[in-house]
């Protein structure tokens, strides 16, 4: 939805233009406003869940990818098992 706004937006000046019509015209404020809200709502719902990806009720903060900077199970267990390896327990 929101790229179709967003080239619906880009493509309505030329559709003014071709037409020539005083309707779309009047019509060009709210049409904008509308893309404008589609658009930043989508952008808005990426960023938080891009921001909150990597809190999951399992107990650790992880399941997210390099974007949230989490790390898997795996790693996890890597360095629990560095950390008991180490005769100081202080791991990596």
């Amino acid at each position: 939805m929101a790229w179709l706004s967003m080239l619906s937006g880009l493509a309505f000046p030329l559709l003014i233009l071709a037409t020539e019509s005083a309707t779309l015209g009047q019509i060009a404020l709210p049409f904008y406003t509308f893309i404008g809200m589609v658009v930043a709502a989508y952008i808005g719902f990426a960023t938080w869940d891009d921001k909150n990806a990597g809190f999951k009720s399992d107990g650790y903060n992880g399941g997210g990818g390099a974007s949230t900077g989490g790390y898997s199970g795996v790693d996890n267990e890597r360095l629990e098992t560095e950390r008991q390896d180490r005769p100081d327990g202080r791991g990596l």
